[in-house]
C-alpha cells in the first residue's frame, strides 16, 4: 500500500499517454513519460514501466533506457494470465532503421536453486 491510500495498480498504455501528452516533439514526449509528475500531488505519474514482447520500437526503447538509467523499475511481462514478470536489465539496439521493432528487451529470469536441495545446504 502506498501513501495514495490504496493498493490498486493503475495501468496506462503508452499509446494513451501519447494521445494525451504529445506536443509535436518525440524527444520531449519520451522525456516527459519518465519525468512527468501530477500537478496537484507533485508525485510521479508512472511508478514503473512494463513492456510485453521481445522487441520494441524506438520511442519505447528510449523511454525504457531513460527509466533504467534513472534507476526506475522496468519489467517485462510474458503476456500470459497470470503470467510472469521479469526485471529488464537493458535495451539493445538490433536495427536502428526499424523504428517499430528494432530494439530488444533484455531481461534475466530469476535463478532458481535446484530442488531438492543438496544435503550440505540444509545442514
Amino acid at each position: 500500500m502506498d501513501d495514495r491510500g490504496a493498493s490498486c495498480v493503475r495501468i496506462r498504455a503508452g499509446r494513451d499517454d501519447h494521445k494525451n501528452n504529445w506536443r509535436g516533439d518525440w524527444d520531449d514526449w519520451q522525456y516527459g513519460v519518465v519525468h512527468r509528475t501530477d500537478v496537484t500531488a507533485q508525485k510521479r505519474v508512472y511508478d514503473a514501466f512494463v513492456v510485453i514482447g521481445t522487441h520494441c520500437g524506438r520511442a519505447t526503447a528510449n523511454i525504457l533506457r531513460l527509466a533504467l538509467s534513472l534507476g526506475r523499475p522496468v519489467f517485462w511481462w510474458d503476456g500470459e494470465d497470470p503470467g510472469k514478470i521479469y526485471k529488464v536489465q537493458k535495451i539493445e539496439e538490433d536495427d536502428c532503421e526499424d523504428w517499430t521493432n528494432g530494439w530488444s528487451i533484455c531481461y534475466t529470469p530469476p535463478k532458481q536453486l535446484p530442488l531438492p536441495f543438496p544435503k550440505e545446504a540444509s545442514q
